[in-house]
């Protein structure tokens, strides 16, 4: 008999469960009375973590985090003023779906399926799968496109005899997947990027079509059989433009968006019961690069998945559940070969370190590195309608040494990678007269902007960043720092919006941060009565860019979040120009 197997599939907006094996059929399953219950964890206003299933008649309750995949990398985050290790936040997102598993199969499964996007790194992976068999379980990742070919196999959708492509898309982009009739080739998979205007533009729509057949062309996907899956089978635009280009070729999914947790849990399942000894089965190789497009034909980025990133395995990602051969034949002229490869990466590496030794970056006298953080401020008059605030007889006033703190959240410490490398710091700040009416085009009472720059040695600029990041996870809520109740802005999926007050309710626009980019950090927080200049409990919103060896940092403050923003992005776009 199989073993019994559940599968969690978290997505940036909803969640799929489904269970089988051990005697049951692959299902689907309800979960907070909803077969797709929202992602997003909610929070009341001690901190205390909730799902959707919460009684909807409390008004304390309120989004708190959107994605929990986006602490990946994280120890822990805070919540309302609570501190959550992210392992237990974890174990909150899936205590539910895990119960409704339990419920269906009769008790704890014996693995659970845990699907991952294709473009995720090993590394996140294994993030990924840490976390969560922290809460008991053992896990087993797969592929999004693995399981998705799992599923169209495990209900028979497509003829096996001449194969399928799968269209898959969560409505942010599309996964083309090849599902080969010959089971002994691997999956493979093509990102497409997905316009926001296909949604509702039929041209826009027909040019989408255009680029997934394009990249189903890249990866030899049949296209005598179109299985559309996920939240693309309900945009009505797209729906009607692969209809009218695919005609009676196209198949919808009966479980769109439940699709991949089926399919992960059907593979595992079906892996499980092929045979008993899986200590001797290897790992497939992933395929040669076949047609693979240039990113300038279609945005397409072409993936040969060969197989989960955790040992061990039995199944093969061509297909459900077949063991795999070792492979023995010409282990000899490869292993010659990896001795010839090896000595050239050592040349290389040797080669690249002289490189590095010779023109690496000496860093800045203390003297240059004063005068470079002094220049990045701005002039006294640069936002008309604010004041510049005189520090120290000047605008700018410059710290170093035991005075420096992190560019993190409020006034604390240096975090160690910091203090590491952080030399030298200048600030100023600019605030609109409290006499400033309350509305019209110009600055409000209440509005202020904060600018900082400060200088890192250079072979400690490049993790900065991270160890600022970090820290904002885990700004602490004491007398040292004057933000309470920080959240992060996660640079890919969606933004959570501001923290919210006591009694306050989420706006139904959140706003969104430009927080993308590889040097960007961005973080909102409130600035509590006692630290305000105007006496009223105040929205600061602050964003952090690494130019070279300096971090600037613009943090805007306003009664409302949404000004708060905007004098964030006004505040960095500024000192971007000026350092220019």
């Amino acid at each position: 008999m199989s073993e019994s197997v559940g599968a969690v599939h978290l997505g940036w907006d909803v969640v799929a469960v489904a269970a089988g094996g051990g005697g049951k059929p692959t299902t689907l399953l309800m979960v907070d009375g909803q077969a797709t219950p929202p992602v997003q964890l909610l929070a009341d206003a001690s901190g205390q973590l909730h799902t959707s299933g919460v009684d909807g008649g409390r008004r304390d309750i309120g989004p708190a985090i959107a994605d929990v995949r986006d602490l990946l990398g994280h120890s822990r985050i805070v919540v309302a003023g609570a501190t959550w290790p992210v392992d237990a936040v974890f174990g909150a997102r899936f205590h539910n779906p895990v119960a409704a598993i339990r419920a269906y199969l009769g008790g704890t499964p014996d693995v659970l399926a845990l699907p991952y996007p294709d473009s995720w790194s090993e590394q996140l992976v294994d993030s990924y799968a840490e976390v969560v068999e922290s809460i008991g379980i053992a896990v087993e990742p797969i592929p999004e496109s693995v399981a998705l070919a799992g599923y169209v196999r495990e209900r028979a959708i497509v003829d096996n005899e001449i194969g399928a492509t799968i269209v898959y898309s969560d409505g942010r982009s599309l996964l083309v997947v090849a599902v080969h009739a010959d089971e002994s080739r691997p999956t493979e998979s093509v990102d497409v990027a997905l316009p926001r205007d296909a949604h509702n533009d039929s041209r826009t729509a027909d040019s989408v079509v255009d680029d997934v057949v394009a990249a189903a062309r890249d990866i030899d996907a049949d296209a005598r059989q179109i299985v559309l899956i996920g939240n693309i089978v309900d945009i009505e635009r797209l729906r009607f433009a692969f209809q009218n280009h695919f005609g009676r070729r196209l198949v919808f999914a009966a479980e769109p968006l439940h699709a991949i947790a089926i399919g992960a849990a059907a593979l595992v399942a079906g892996a499980s019961g092929e045979g008993e000894d899986s200590s001797t089965v290897a790992m497939p190789e992933p395929s040669r690069a076949f047609g693979a497009p240039s990113p300038a034909d279609h945005g397409a980025t072409v993936r040969h998945v060969a197989a989960s990133h955790r040992q061990p395995s039995v199944w093969d990602v061509s297909g459900p559940a077949r063991m795999v051969e070792p492979v023995v034949n010409g282990v000899r002229a490869h292993a010659v070969t990896l001795i010839v490869a090896g000595a050239a990466i050592v040349a290389l590496i040797v080669a690249f370190l002289a490189f590095r030794w010779l023109t690496e970056p000496e860093p800045l006298s203390a003297e240059d590195a004063r005068a470079a953080v002094v220049a990045a401020m701005l002039p006294a008059d640069e936002f008309d309608g604010m004041t510049a605030r005189e520090i120290e007889d000047d605008v700018v006033a410059v710290t170093t040494g035991a005075e420096l703190t992190s560019m993190a959240c409020g006034s604390i410490p240096l975090t160690a990678k910091e203090a590491a490398g952080a030399r030298v710091s200048a600030e100023q700040s600019f605030e609109a007269p409290q006499d400033s009416p309350a509305d019209g085009d110009g600055y409000r009472a209440g509005d202020a902007l904060a600018l900082r720059a400060m200088y890192y040695d250079p072979d400690t600029a490049d993790s900065v960043m991270s160890a600022i990041l970090g820290r904002v996870q885990d700004c602490p809520n004491g007398a040292a720092n004057d933000l309470r109740y920080v959240v992060a802005v996660p640079s890919n999926g969606e933004d959570p919006g501001p923290p919210l007050q006591a009694g306050s309710t989420p706006e139904r626009q959140k706003p969104s941060l430009d927080a993308h980019g590889g040097d960007r950090l961005a973080w909102r927080g409130l600035l509590p009565r006692a630290n305000s200049t105007i006496g009223r409990v105040q929205h600061v919103t602050c964003l952090a860019d690494r130019t070279g060896d300096i971090v600037l940092r613009a943090c805007g403050t306003s009664l409302d979040t949404r000004r708060a923003d905007d004098l964030a992005e006004l505040g960095i776009s500024r000192l971007l120009e000026h350092k220019r």
